[in-house]
C-alpha cells in the first residue's frame, strides 16, 4: 500500500500547499509549511505553533482495483461507494479550530476524531446509542471515522445528519492495524485520534477532559483513562493491571502504568506514518490478532524519549459506561481468558525486537 510520511501524506502524491477559510475561522495562508497566522502568534505570545498536519489524502490504490471493502465477492453493503465519504480535497479539509485550542495563553476548544473499529453484528444495539451521541457532540468531535472490519457482514446503520458527521469506512482487510491505518490517516483532520471500543460509550466532558489533558501535557504521548492502566516489563516478563500510579512493590520496585488500552486511548495523528509503516510491528498484530494497544505503547515510547501516558479519572461528572450487548465477542472478554493474557505478555516481549531493549 506503500508509505506514509511523518506528515501523513503519501510517497507518491507531494503535498499542496493551499489555503482556505473554514466556516467563520481565520484564513490560514500557507507560506513555506508555516502560516502566517503562526507567525502573528509567535509575535504575539512568544510561542510558535506549528503548521496544522493535514495532509493530501493518500491514493484510492490503497483498497485495490475495488470499490469493496474486502473481496469482489463481497456483499453489497461493503462496496465503499454506497457511503458519503469527505470530499477527497487535501489540503482544503483544513481544520482551524485547534489554532484557538489549548495553546499557552488561549482558551481551551481543541476537537478530535473518534475512531472506532466495528466487527460483530451482536453489537448493533451498541452503535444505535453511541453513534447518535458522539454524532452530537458539537465544539469537541469533529468527525466520527466507523472502520468496519467484517469481511461478510454489513456495518449498522448510520443515523442521518447528526451535527458531527459519521463516516462508514468498509475495509480492506479484518485488522486491529486499520486504528492506525491509510482511512484514519485521509479522513481525520484533528491533531489527536480518539480510539475507542464499540463496547463504551464515553460522555463529552470526559472526553474534552482528556483532550484538555492531551494538548497540554501529552501532545506527543499518549492519553487513557485511569480506570485501565497497564504496566509492561520484558525484562520482568510481566504484563497486567497494577496498584495505583507510583506504589512500590518490595520484589517488582516501582511500577508505573506505561501502556495504554484502545478502548479509549488518544494519541497524536502524526504517530500514524511510524505506526503504518513499520511493516514487521503491524505483521506481528496481524499474525497474533491481538496488542495493536501494547505495539503502539511501545511505539511511542520509543519515539518521545520514553515519556509514560497520561490518565484522566472518571468521575461522576465525566463518566464512561460499559454497554454489555456483545461484549463476548470481543477479543479482551474470551472465554480463554488465561490464553488470551499470555498471548499479551508474548507481544510485551516482542516489542523490543522492534523497538530497542529498553521501550518499556
Amino acid at each position: 500500500m506503500g508509505e506514509i510520511k511523518n506528515d501523513g501524506s503519501r510517497t507518491t502524491q507531494p503535498s499542496r500547499p493551499r489555503s482556505r477559510r473554514s466556516g467563520t475561522g481565520p484564513i490560514l495562508v500557507v507560506v513555506g509549511g508555516v502560516t502566517v497566522f503562526s507567525l502573528l502568534m509567535a509575535a504575539r505570545t512568544g510561542f510558535f505553533l506549528a503548521p496544522p498536519l493535514h495532509p493530501p489524502p493518500p491514493p484510492v490504490t490503497d483498497y485495490g482495483t475495488t470499490t469493496t471493502g474486502g473481496a469482489a465477492s463481497a456483499p453489497a453493503c461493503l462496496d465503499r461507494s454506497r457511503y458519503t465519504l469527505p470530499e477527497d480535497d487535501g489540503w482544503k479539509n483544513i481544520v482551524t479550530e485547534w489554532w484557538t485550542g489549548p495553546a499557552p495563553g488561549l482558551p481551551g476548544d481543541e476537537k478530535t476524531t473518534v475512531v472506532l473499529i466495528g466487527y460483530s453484528p451482536a453489537r448493533t444495539p451498541n452503535f444505535e446509542k453511541i453513534l447518535p451521541a458522539y454524532g452530537a457532540m458539537v465544539g469537541t468531535v469533529d468527525r466520527v471515522l466507523l472502520l468496519w472490519n467484517n469481511q461478510e457482514e454489513c456495518p449498522p446503520p448510520v443515523p442521518a445528519s447528526t451535527p458531527v458527521p459519521i463516516y462508514v469506512l468498509p475495509q480492506r482487510t479484518n485488522s486491529l492495524n486499520n486504528r492506525m491505518g491509510p482511512d484514519v490517516a485521509r479522513y481525520s483532520r484533528t491533531r489527536s485520534l480518539l480510539h475507542v471500543d464499540d463496547d463504551l460509550l464515553l460522555s463529552q466532558p470526559f472526553i474534552r477532559k482528556m483532550v484538555h489533558a492531551w494538548a497540554t501535557h501529552n501532545s506527543n504521548g499518549l492519553v487513557g483513562c485511569a480506570s485501565e492502566p497497564r504496566y509492561a516489563s520484558s525484562h520482568l516478563g510481566i504484563y497486567g493491571r497494577v496498584p495505583p500510579i507510583g506504589v512500590n512493590n518490595p520484589k517488582l520496585g516501582k511500577m508505573v502504568q506505561n501502556v495504554v488500552l484502545t478502548r479509549s486511548a488518544m494519541v497524536g495523528r502524526t504517530w500514524i506514518a511510524p505506526y503504518w509503516n513499520h511493516t514487521a510491528m503491524r505483521a506481528h498484530v496481524d499474525a497474533e490478532m491481538n496488542c495493536e494497544d501494547i505495539m503502539l505503547s511501545a511505539l511511542v515510547r520509543s519515539g518521545n524519549g520514553g515519556h509514560d501516558p497520561v490518565y484522566v479519572e472518571v468521575t461522576e461528572k465525566e463518566w464512561r459506561e460499559e454497554l454489555g450487548t456483545g461484549r463476548s465477542a470481543g477479543l479482551s472478554h474470551s472465554t480463554d481468558g488465561g490464553e488470551w493474557l499470555k498471548r499479551r505478555k508474548e507481544c510485551v516481549m516482542k516489542a523490543p525486537e522492534f523497538f530497542g531493549k529498553d521501550v518499556w
